[in-house]
């Protein structure tokens, strides 16, 4: 296995760059190779988008840390593999039935928690102009992902991890990867969502669904308490599992706009016969 340390640091005019180093590890196993990103005086904040969920560990004592980067590495502190028991669906595998009936419950959510909204089958039927049929094969298709609610039909807050990605600009499982991964990285990371809100810029429609994805996989801990305002949990705290997930053993499939290749998010130059990834 040859590991690879890319070093994340601040290039000209502040700009975050990711610089190939000059060594390699090797374990002796052939046709493996993985990659280590370290930080060097670039805040565990400040990272660009595109590497927001990658972990990054800094490594400021080099004779004090590099044990347990070199652990890390050939797996020697590797934990159990993760078992995710809650399948990720795809929303292409619905029928248009259905994916209208969720887009419809995504549009209309204040803040992706539970029972928001809650829908009568008679507004269900009028603003998605299905048929009463379709409606109800249509919700028996999504019966894992809602529930009847005081006569109405309510959404869970899975449903916004499965189809938010559809009908909004965010993918929650990309959400997930960089709280997990800001939990791994930083050690003074809040676990408090209003604090987590606040440094990603977003509003409870947007945090929620990733506090869903972590908290039904297993991958976090947390509190549920009925004045936690409009968050789906409280009380936020990593695990074994979260730091797991937080170095890619497990993390979720990225979208090709996100994958680390030239012609998406990231621009190649040339220059001292060595590679740079400019972002």
């Amino acid at each position: 296995m040859c590991a690879v340390p890319r070093c994340l640091g601040a290039g000209r005019r502040g700009r975050p760059v990711v610089r190939h180093q000059g060594w390699k590890m090797n374990s002796g196993r052939i046709g493996s190779r993985e990659t280590r990103r370290l930080r060097k005086d670039l805040p565990v904040d400040q990272p660009p988008l595109i590497l927001s969920g990658v972990s990054s560990p800094e490594i400021p004592n080099f004779q004090e840390d590099i044990p347990g980067l070199i652990a890390d590495i050939y797996g020697i502190a590797k934990g159990a593999e993760l078992d995710l028991p809650w399948p990720i669906a795809d929303w292409k595998t619905y029928s248009k039935a259905a994916t209208a009936i969720a887009g419809l419950f995504v549009d209309k959510s204040e803040h992706a928690s539970r029972w928001d909204p809650v829908l009568s089958v008679d507004s269900i039927r009028n603003e998605t102009g299905l048929s009463g049929e379709d409606v109800t094969e249509g919700l028996q298709e999504l019966r894992n992902l809602v529930e009847e609610a005081g006569g109405g039909i309510a959404a869970l807050p899975e449903l916004f991890v499965e189809f938010d990605e559809q009908f909004k600009k965010w993918y929650a499982s990309i959400d997930a990867l960089r709280v997990a991964t800001g939990f791994t990285n930083d050690p003074l990371f809040p676990g408090d969502p209003q604090q987590i809100a606040k440094r990603y810029g977003w509003e409870p429609r947007r945090l929620n669904p990733a506090l869903t994805y972590l908290r039904n996989r297993g991958l976090i801990d947390s509190d549920q308490i009925s004045t936690m305002g409009p968050w789906v949990a409280v009380n936020l705290r990593k695990t074994d599992a979260t730091i797991r997930f937080a170095k890619h053993k497990h993390g979720p499939t990225l979208p090709d706009k996100f994958r680390l290749t030239p012609g998406n998010r990231l621009a190649c130059a040339r220059g001292s016969g060595r590679r740079r990834w400019l972002l």
